[in-house]
């Protein structure tokens, strides 16, 4: 606007609120515009338990069990008390299932050995496939599910940030016939710096707008820890996909000159060896740096402390134990007064 070139080795995203500013040289690389938001962790789960079957496995265990019981109720009635109540008939089911032992002397008929048989073998198959996948869960949990495209994003976030630079992506959002873009253009806050946003969006429900391969190059440097896991994520969808260039005046005589110059560059592909060369040394940085955090980490497992498993991973046995706790002090209660009922009779 004043008549004057400003060039700097950043790239300026063509946008067209700046067009009306200012013109561009030819665009030399593609820029794609993506979020940031924390990586989700994992909360204690009562279901942890459950996890290792589905509920129509679960359904179907309760089902044979009481049917058994039945069955095997029938049948010591036939055959004379070799089950002499339902009572006893369930605790001599769900003893198998738990792997426990069985009273072998009320198998008397060949009928019951049969079904006690059968059963035996579904509590192995159950037994076996439970404590492996319950072991899997526990030790490879499976993650909530994290928003990955723009419609995601403006429904799970409070608060979107973008550098000060980002007054025009604001603008130029709040200017789209997309209603999630003009959702993202309200939730957008301009200000933050990029190191203030990131901070933000892995202590709060932020999330950060910017170039992918900036943003990955971020979190892999402050963001990701020895074993390579990241506090933040980069989503797998793009919001934007535009091209960058150096602003210059409008009617600049240079622009051809600089055209053909940035063109020569584009085609010899040494945008993207200068790219691929910087890539390369941060990866290599990071790598050397996370070695030495692996060999601290390596020193803590051997302490046991690496390989813990938390609350979020056993809650469910605890709140198990609590129920049963609980209910037994019920129990407990409901037999005191109902004894305390056949002495007032008495």
């Amino acid at each position: 606007m004043d008549r004057s070139s400003f060039m700097a080795g950043n790239g300026y995203v063509i946008l067209p609120s700046r067009l009306q500013q200012y013109d561009f040289t030819s665009g030399y690389i593609v820029s794609y515009q993506s979020f940031v938001m924390a990586t989700p962790s994992l909360a204690p789960r009562w279901d942890n338990l459950l996890f290792p079957l589905s509920w129509e496995v679960w359904v179907s265990v309760i089902a044979a069990s009481v049917v058994l019981a039945g069955v095997l109720t029938m049948l010591g009635q036939a055959g004379r008390a070799t089950y002499p109540s339902l009572s006893q008939s369930v605790l001599e089911v769900y003893k198998i299932l738990l792997g426990q032992d069985f009273s072998q002397w009320r198998a008397r008929t060949t009928a019951s050995r049969i079904v006690i048989a059968a059963w035996l073998v579904v509590a192995l198959i159950v037994g076996v496939a439970y404590r492996g996948n319950l072991t899997a869960s526990l030790t490879s949990p499976v993650y909530p599910p994290r928003p990955e495209t723009a419609a995601a994003l403006v429904k799970a976030v409070e608060r979107i940030n973008i550098p000060p630079y980002g007054a025009d992506w604001k603008k130029f959002y709040l200017a789209s016939n997309s209603e999630v873009f003009n959702a993202i253009g309200k939730l957008l806050y301009v200000g933050p710096s990029m190191e203030e946003g990131l901070r933000l969006t892995a202590e709060k429900n932020h999330a950060v707008i910017a170039n992918r391969q900036f943003l990955d190059y971020v979190i892999a440097q402050n963001f990701t820890d020895a074993t390579g896991k990241a506090r933040l994520y980069v989503a797998q969808s793009n919001l934007e996909t535009v091209f960058l260039g150096y602003p210059i005046p409008h009617g600049a005589p240079y622009k051809p000159l600089l055209d053909r110059i940035i063109l020569a560059f584009t085609e010899s592909g040494l945008f993207l060896k200068w790219h691929g060369d910087q890539m390369d040394e941060v990866r290599a940085a990071i790598f050397s740096k996370q070695r030495q955090q692996e060999g601290r980490a390596n020193e803590a497992a051997s302490d046991g402390q690496a390989t813990s498993l938390t609350i979020a991973h056993m809650q469910g046995p605890f709140l198990f134990l609590t129920f049963g706790l609980v209910t037994a002090f019920l129990v407990f209660l409901v037999e005191l007064v109902f004894r305390f009922l056949l002495n007032a009779d008495r």
